[in-house]
């Protein structure tokens, strides 16, 4: 996209360079020598134009795609690991903490949270989990706790024993977002849930 004013002005100059070349080769013009001066001129004075407009236009179009760059959404989003435990005695449970944030000072909107575990080849979608295409204006932070194990037995998943018995367990983090009359979809992490700690850790 760099070169494309580059590429332009070679053409257009090569298309002048072919005009002034027929105007000074073709004599049934009936050009006098001041005339074919002066088209010579003209021909290199639009030359000139060409050019200068072609890297305006781009510098235009490239001003116009940073501004609408700035004014992107962005959101963060960290899965944080905690547990209950009724009394020193009792086993922990784990608990797992999702918090996302709109770091800018830009609106999303239609912002849809893509949730999804896959467990020993078994995937389950849990983006049920969060509201779908939400509006969350800048610099507005949210969170949602769910406890895993629990959350997979109502999707008929036994991760608990799975887990345990050595089973590969990854959440895919992924977000859509309406934004310049157009879908966006970003993947943002995974994570690997490690069973002695009972959390999720960067994968």
């Amino acid at each position: 996209m760099r070169r494309l004013p580059v590429i332009v002005s070679i053409i257009v100059t090569l298309l002048v360079l072919a005009a002034a070349v027929l105007l000074a080769s073709h004599s049934y013009l009936m050009l006098t020598d001041a005339q074919l001066v002066q088209s010579e001129i003209a021909l290199f004075g639009l030359l000139g134009a060409a050019v200068s407009a072609t890297f305006v236009v781009y510098e235009y179009l490239q001003t116009s795609r940073a501004f609408v760059e700035s004014q992107r959404p962005q959101l963060l989003i960290q899965v944080l690991n905690g547990y209950e435990q009724a009394s020193p005695d009792a086993r922990r449970v784990p608990v797992s903490e999702f918090h996302y944030k709109n770091i800018t000072a830009n609106r999303f909107i239609n912002l849809t949270l893509h949730i999804a575990l896959d467990l020993n080849g078994t995937s389950v979608d849990l983006s049920d989990l969060f509201p779908q295409g939400m509006v969350m204006v800048g610099l507005d932070a949210r969170q949602k706790t769910f406890k895993p194990f629990q959350l997979l037995a109502e999707h008929g998943i036994a991760m608990e024993a799975a887990v345990t018995a050595g089973k590969e367990s990854i959440l895919s983090i992924s977000y859509s977002y309406s934004y310049n009359g157009r879908l966006e979809t970003l993947h943002v992490q995974k994570y690997v849930w490690d069973n002695a700690t009972l959390g999720w850790q960067i994968a």
